[in-house]
């Protein structure tokens, strides 16, 4: 987990880390995780999961890169 402040200041390293690695990160403020940080592959998959989860569900099936 990291801090939305620390985040902000090291924004660079962190989308580096997600985008080149098998990392995540985890957003918190005052001690509340409230997003997350991860790569486009990952969203990809998730987004995957959850169409197979509600097949009836209008949503994305990839992320728009756009």
């Amino acid at each position: 987990m990291m801090n939305a402040t620390t985040v902000r200041q090291e924004w660079r390293e962190v989308v580096k880390r997600v985008c080149h690695g098998d990392h995540r990160v985890i957003v918190e403020r005052s001690g509340i995780p409230v997003a997350a940080i991860v790569s486009v592959a990952d969203l990809n998959r998730l987004l995957e999961i959850a169409s197979n989860l509600s097949p009836g569900s209008r949503g994305r099936q990839t992320a728009d890169l756009s």
